[in-house]
């Protein structure tokens, strides 16, 4: 009997000895566990830091080239100014303006670039001329050239060219491309040393080349140089080092508007040719249906349409509403304004004409967006007139905006060409009514 109770003790404590150590065990993994996802996630931390401060880096580096063309341009305008040379105090203030929108429009650009939440915003294609483009990175680019000692010079196509893009997305490529150029080309004192830029057409495809005689990279090092944070030529203590993303930020852009490709061809110690293609049959396709909105360089004499049309304008923060209405008024149109729907209901009151366009920012203090206030102004009214709404945020997710053919967005930062087309495309509609 004793040894019968002993075998069912000792097997009973057997059996909790067991699920005590399994249960051990278990917790044991439960812990390890919980510690590489501990581990895991403050990794994913970290590494989320570290990027957010390349990107804040990427951006700092990405406006200087601007912000250097703007000193440049300023320096020239104050010595016009000096000489009260008017036709060149006008150019360099024309190319002044291109360097400042170009600051606000490459800090844009540089966060959607980073952001595939705004590949849409990036890749959305409309007609683009290739020269206007090209004639934007010779101000831009221009400056720091001749400062290096560098000779730069862009070919213009002979025929108009235009081709079916994203202008910014096109224009930040190939700033990327010339920036690049810049750093990697000496002077030298025997043969002249820059970058040239050049468009051509050839068999429905339109090929823009960057062509540099600088250093040249090694064929074994070719597919290296599309990688984020990656610096060939570290051993040139003169060279800027930058942050490797110029790049890696070009073939990302590529690969996102359909139908382009990049390529490159290079030789060490010669230089450098890199060649972006977009192919142009898509235009002819396009040529029968309706074509985007180009934000193009309008001349004077296209504001001359706007003379005596009549604008509301919604806008909360009192500095833009000042200069956005100031800029309407040189261009003829008659603007009532309002920081909110109660004072602009209040400026229209008086008003008997008709209301050619109604531009609104889409965030406004009160609560309300831009949309809910063009359904106000709707009622006020008794009529749908153009609307112009201004974000600085991606809109194009809205569903209601792809069922408003009636409202077109703006998006911050833009240039008075961008609105000054916003509102001629607004007015002709407007006028076109009124004469049926």
């Amino acid at each position: 009997m004793y040894y019968f109770v002993a075998l069912v003790s000792g097997h009973v404590m057997s059996m909790l000895t067991e699920s005590r150590e399994r249960t051990l065990f278990l917790q044991r993994r439960l812990m390890l566990s919980a510690k590489r996802s501990a581990e895991e996630a403050l990794d994913q931390v970290e590494e989320s830091r570290r990027e957010k401060e390349r990107l804040i880096a990427a951006i700092n580096h990405d406006l200087r080239q601007p912000m250097t063309a703007a000193v440049m341009h300023l320096d020239v305008l104050e010595r016009h100014v000096a000489r009260h040379d008017l036709a060149g105090v006008a150019e360099q203030s024309r190319k002044t303006r291109v360097a400042i929108d170009l600051l606000g429009g490459s800090l844009d650009h540089v966060l959607n670039a980073a952001d595939d939440a705004h590949s849409s915003e990036n890749s959305r294609l409309e007609i683009v001329a290739v020269a206007s483009v090209l004639r934007t990175l010779r101000d831009t680019y221009a400056p720091q050239a001749e400062r290096q000692g560098l000779q730069f010079r862009v070919r213009l196509p002979d025929e108009r060219l235009v081709v079916l893009s994203n202008r910014k997305s096109l224009f930040r490529v190939l700033g990327n491309l010339i920036s690049n150029a810049l750093k990697f080309t000496p002077v030298r004192p025997d043969s002249g040393s820059g970058i040239v830029v050049a468009a051509s057409m050839r068999h429905g495809i339109c090929r823009i080349d960057v062509i540099d005689n600088g250093i040249g990279i090694d064929a074994d090092k070719l597919d290296d140089i599309w990688q984020p944070y990656r610096q060939l030529n570290r051993g040139h203590k003169d060279r800027p080092a930058g942050l490797g993303l110029g790049l890696f930020l070009v073939r990302r852009i590529i690969d996102q508007l359909p139908g382009h490709q990049i390529g490159i061809r290079s030789r060490p110690g010669r230089g450098t040719r890199f060649s972006v293609t977009i192919p142009c049959d898509a235009l002819t396709e396009m040529a029968a249906g309706p074509l985007p909105i180009i934000d193009s360089v309008h001349d004077e004499a296209d504001f001359t349409a706007l003379n005596g049309a009549y604008v509301l304008l919604l806008e909360d923060d009192l500095e833009a509403r000042l200069a956005i209405a100031e800029r309407l008024e040189e261009w003829g149109v008659i603007v009532a304004c309002g920081a909110d729907l109660a004072s602009l209901h209040s400026a229209h009151a008086d008003s008997e004409r008709m209301v050619d366009a109604v531009v609104s920012d889409y965030a406004l203090q009160s609560g309300l967006n831009g949309l809910d206030a063009f359904d106000a102004i709707d009622e006020w009214l008794g009529y749908s007139p153009k609307y112009v709404l201004i974000s600085g945020d991606d809109l194009t997710k809205i569903d209601r905006l792809v069922d408003s053919p009636a409202v077109t967005v703006l998006r911050k930062p833009f240039s008075p060409s961008a609105l000054a087309g916003h509102l001629l495309a607004a007015v002709d509609s407007s006028r076109k009514l009124e004469a049926s």
